[in-house]
């Protein structure tokens, strides 16, 4: 059974036919793309058998789908961090920023993805099978750029703090 909120049952609701058909446009077009693709390499390329071209559509089918979430998540921190770094240069601040994309960026996500992607450190221990190949720079990448996105974010908080109590003791003194 499902547990739906009392509010969406309350009265029937309309759906977006228009936001859904664009959407199914959008969406079912570059699938259809990429499958006639996978197709076109599996049979004309490789020459695979019924087995093979199954395999090689799934395994296509399950990157495609890694690298989408991976480069979603990597948008998503870096609109966050270029917004961040824009109102820390109003607030006249971009060495600390300077740095930690240092870290962020050639720490954790470069040096993160040459150890996920070719296995320069091994990372048994961990549980990580490395190399992992493209996918280990992409989580590397991913890595670095949501720990620049959030050491930035607490840089600007701490600084508007910082500036609200400077503003606070000005006006009372």
């Amino acid at each position: 059974t499902d547990n739906v909120d009392a509010i969406w049952v309350e009265q029937p609701r309309r759906w977006n036919i228009a936001f859904i058909r664009r959407f199914m446009l959008t969406f079912g077009l570059v699938s259809s793309v990429f499958d006639y693709l996978t197709f076109a390499v599996l049979l004309l390329v490789l020459h695979a058998d019924e087995a093979a071209f199954r395999t090689g559509w799934f395994v296509e089918s399950v990157v495609s789908a890694t690298l989408i979430v991976l480069v979603a998540g990597y948008h998503v921190f870096d609109a966050t961090q270029a917004v961040t770094v824009n109102v820390l240069r109003s607030y006249k601040r971009a060495v600390v920023p300077m740095l930690i994309y240092g870290v962020g960026l050639w720490g954790v996500g470069l040096a993160g993805g040459y150890a996920l992607g070719l296995g320069g450190i091994d990372l048994a221990w961990l549980g990580i099978s490395a190399p992992m190949g493209a996918r280990g720079f992409w989580i590397g990448a991913v890595g670095g750029m949501a720990t620049s996105s959030i050491m930035v974010t607490a840089y600007l908080i701490h600084v508007s703090d910082v500036r609200r109590v400077e503003a606070r003791e000005r006006g009372a003194a």
